[in-house]
């Protein structure tokens, strides 16, 4: 039997660490004529990093990839526990994903794609980042932006990153555009840009590890009937969020008990934003914002009706 192998996903930051944000947005932002963020309002960095991630889950388990969320959940996550997360479960491969940003302010100048690796990396990190990057560059070959290519950490930011440094399998950081420039911060929060570009990222991914690439083909479909079967097991609920009171706790890609949809772990005291409740096989779950669900028991659980 062919190995199965295990990759460490790491969203970049959380959703509340201070900077990595566009500034207010100029204007009304709209995607396929639907309202996303008015004139005034700001992109978060981490909303974009977090839905690319939950795309490529989904895509690597589908190619038959074992998957790790080193960074589960809104709140930010030390870079020392992510890094550990990693190495302690000999995870194959890193894979960073970020958006990258010149300074505080809109600028026209810096526009498109760089993935980095430590200045002194392995031969398969430098494999995977050709690779990944190879892929990711076809989504904007056609942007009018800059091929900037795999380049060392130490010579884009001066000093070596610390996840890219510190793990013990081959590591890569890509940054798919620049947020302070506006004709890429829009793509932050477009669906399609996010879906294609953790597509992208499997395939590179895949031709590393010498697996084959699924399409997906049926995934509109199967999503399609797991929210029709979610809607029908809704739950009324005003909680907005919980807290994790048991020292550690499963959270999963799907409304599923099954041990096939964990998708990593969160710890005691995180805090979680709640969409839904949802009773599934007589027991209940959370939805979470960020796609994922969690036990909703009250032994692993604490209720929050406003955030602390």
């Amino acid at each position: 039997m062919a190995k199965k192998y295990l990759i460490a996903l790491d969203d970049g930051h959380g959703m509340e660490t201070p900077g990595k944000r566009t500034t207010p947005l100029t204007k009304d932002l709209y995607i396929n004529g639907k309202l996303i963020r008015k004139k005034g309002q700001v992109i978060k960095e981490n909303e974009f990093n977090k839905a690319v991630v939950n795309y490529l889950e989904k895509a690597l388990k589908r190619c038959g990839f074992d998957v790790l969320l080193v960074a589960a959940g809104d709140s930010d996550v030390s870079l020392k526990t992510r890094v550990s997360r990693a190495n302690k479960a000999n995870a194959d491969a890193y894979i960073s994903k970020h958006y990258n940003a010149v300074g505080g302010k809109w600028q026209s100048k810096a526009k498109g794609l760089v993935t980095i690796i430590h200045y002194n990396s392995s031969n398969t990190s430098k494999v995977l980042a050709k690779n990944v990057h190879e892929e990711l560059w076809k989504l904007h070959a056609g942007h009018k932006c800059t091929n900037y290519g795999v380049r060392k950490d130490t010579d884009v930011s001066g000093f070596s990153l610390y996840v890219l440094r510190n793990t013990k399998m081959p590591a890569i950081l890509t940054e798919s555009g620049f947020m302070d420039n506006l004709t890429e911060a829009v793509d932050m929060l477009d669906p399609t840009f996010q879906k294609a570009d953790a597509e992208g990222t499997c395939k590179g991914i895949c031709k590393t590890f010498g697996v084959k690439y699924i399409p997906p083909e049926n995934e509109k479909k199967e999503e399609k009937d797991d929210n029709k079967n979610n809607e029908s097991n809704e739950i009324n609920t005003d909680v907005k969020y919980i807290k994790v009171i048991t020292k550690e706790l499963n959270i999963r890609s799907a409304a599923s008990w099954d041990d096939d949809v964990i998708s990593g772990t969160v710890k005691k005291g995180e805090v979680f934003t709640v969409v839904k409740k949802i009773k599934v096989d007589s027991y209940y779950m959370y939805k979470l914002k960020s796609g994922y669900f969690i036990s909703a028991s009250s032994k692993y659980v604490e209720e929050l009706k406003k955030q602390k």
